[in-house]
């Protein structure tokens, strides 16, 4: 009778572990968020190595895209995750991830967000014969695009309609761990047209870096040298615009949604310290002093342009997104004087006006796992808002390896009971 019980037990339980990995294994059903319903939590899940995959799962419009982790520390798996536009779905690019190579330290890919949070560019820093990658996240599925006889290519900017991609590319291969600022990776800069697959290399083009387009979509800032030339989309410079010292145009979302403004930031921070020499006050007066953002008339003029952005209150990465015609998202990380949260982001609104920036989001880093690359659906901030998730993560699916472990374990159980139970029964007396 007891081992019948326990057998009753064992299959019990093989029955629980089966519905349980068939349940972590499935892919949920997500459905699209409209754009005008976009929202985004107001704290970021931690990093987590149960987050399953776009391919797995499709989660739907996006609302950003980010890299969480870096490939230096023990147990740090870089990982490309993307944020659901309901705000509570995580999903990581594996696209990205599988052509993240050596030369990344085990990073993921070069990607770029689309401005409606529908679609991911993905490029490649080293490869034979690199190619453009087009991901659809509503349902999973890819394009590849040749751009040529590339070693390397990099997405910069999509158009605002999404129907336009903007890239640089190289010769050789990009190593980006060589590079002092994304600026640094420069190439010969390309047009993807995303409907028809065709793509055109714009003449006198060379030695190009960051690249944004401007609201309407028929024009481009593009980083070359020390100044930022405004050009159609056949490639002809229409004016030139000189870089501050230092500065580089301040990404895909420079522009500003009126046209008058493009934001260019300070890439070679004058105020990084660290170590037992750390220097609280120094620190903060630097922070104080350092202007972050500064902004250029767009349209070549010399209209009145806003007071720069310091620092201390907006980081020294690029423009996540305008929430108004003057008023800019970044992503602040400058607060190492407090040890309590060191390695902690936040989404801030930055009025240009001189009024007190608002904290709309903390993005966890600390640890190991730190945040890089962070990039919003800059066509979705104008009407984003930030909630309280309460905690709420859909992972999705368990990733492959890891379900292939539950599965295992799974078998190696089960067999362990099994032969448990044929030896109790043969060493049983006889009669009994």
């Amino acid at each position: 009778m007891a081992t019948c019980a326990r057998l009753e037990v064992a299959a019990g339980l093989a029955v629980l572990l089966t519905s349980l990995t068939a349940t972590l294994t499935a892919a949920p059903a997500v459905g699209t968020v409209e754009a005008s319903d976009a929202a985004f939590p107001t704290r970021v899940a931690d990093y987590s190595y149960l987050t399953g995959s776009v391919s797995a799962a499709p989660p739907g419009r996006a609302v950003a895209i980010f890299q969480h982790g870096f490939g230096v520390e023990f147990m740090d798996y870089p990982q490309a995750v993307l944020v659901g536009a309901d705000g509570t779905t995580y999903r990581r690019v594996d696209l990205a991830e599988r052509l993240g190579g050596p030369e990344g330290q085990g990073d993921p890919a070069p990607l770029t967000l689309s401005p409606d949070g529908l679609s991911v560019a993905v490029g490649d820093y080293a490869a034979d014969a690199a190619d453009l990658a087009v991901l659809d996240v509503r349902t999973g599925d890819v394009e590849r695009h040749a751009v040529g006889a590339a070693r390397g290519v990099i997405p910069r900017a999509w158009s605002p309609e999404r129907r336009q991609l903007a890239f640089v590319s190289g010769g050789e291969p990009y190593n980006p761990y060589q590079a002092l600022h994304a600026s640094s990776l420069e190439g010969d800069l390309g047009l993807l047209d995303v409907d028809s697959g065709e793509v055109r290399m714009l003449p006198n083009a060379e030695g190009v870096g960051l690249v944004a387009y401007s609201p309407n979509g028929t024009r481009l800032a593009v980083e070359r040298g020390r100044r930022i030339e405004i050009r159609t989309l056949d490639g002809a410079i229409t004016r030139t615009l000189a870089l501050p010292p230092q500065h580089h145009l301040a990404g895909p979302a420079a522009w500003s949604p009126d046209g008058a403004l493009l934001a260019v930031g300070n890439g070679h921070p004058r105020c990084q310290q660290s170590g037992p020499d750390f220097d609280e006050l120094a620190w903060d007066a630097c922070l104080a002093d350092t202007e972050s953002k500064t902004f250029l008339d767009a349209t070549g003029g010399q209209g009145p342009v806003p007071d720069p952005l310091l620092a201390g209150s907006s980081g020294f990465g690029p423009v996540l997104g305008w929430s108004g015609p003057r008023e800019v998202l970044v992503l602040d990380d400058v607060v190492p004087s407090d040890p309590s949260i060191r390695g902690t982001y936040w989404i801030t609104a930055a009025p240009l006006d001189g009024s007190a920036p608002r904290q709309l989001s903390t993005v966890p880093g600390t640890g190991n796992f730190g945040v890089g690359s962070f990039q919003l659906a800059s066509g979705l901030v104008a009407d984003l808002t930030f909630e309280e998730m309460g905690g709420r993560a859909d992972r999705g699916p368990l990733p492959f390896y890891l379900a292939v472990a539950l599965s295992l374990a799974l078998g190696v159980l089960t067999a362990r009971l099994t032969r448990l139970a044929r030896s109790r029964r043969a060493s049983r007396p006889a009669g009994r």
